[in-house]
């Protein structure tokens, strides 16, 4: 699956509140789900506090493009 936000400023990531990492639903049949997330900023590796791109790889990282490059998560780390 991939995701772009082309042509968009969304502003700091951690604003932006990506969500990733979905579990599966509980098991006692209910139709609630736990997502896990997690905010980045440059002090987290991140080239520039402008997100303007986001793509998820087949293979599951995040590249994230900012104003003044490029970076990817890889699950772990930027």
């Amino acid at each position: 699956m991939l995701i772009f936000l082309a042509g968009t400023t969304c502003g700091p990531l951690s604003r932006a509140s990506a969500q990733f990492a979905a579990q599966p639903p509980s098991s006692d049949g209910g139709d609630e789900e736990i997502v896990a997330y997690r905010s980045f900023t440059q002090a987290d590796g991140l080239p520039h506090s402008t997100v303007q791109v986001l793509a998820q790889a087949s293979d599951g990282r995040l590249w994230i493009g900012t104003s003044v490059g490029l970076a990817v998560y890889n699950g772990h780390r930027i």
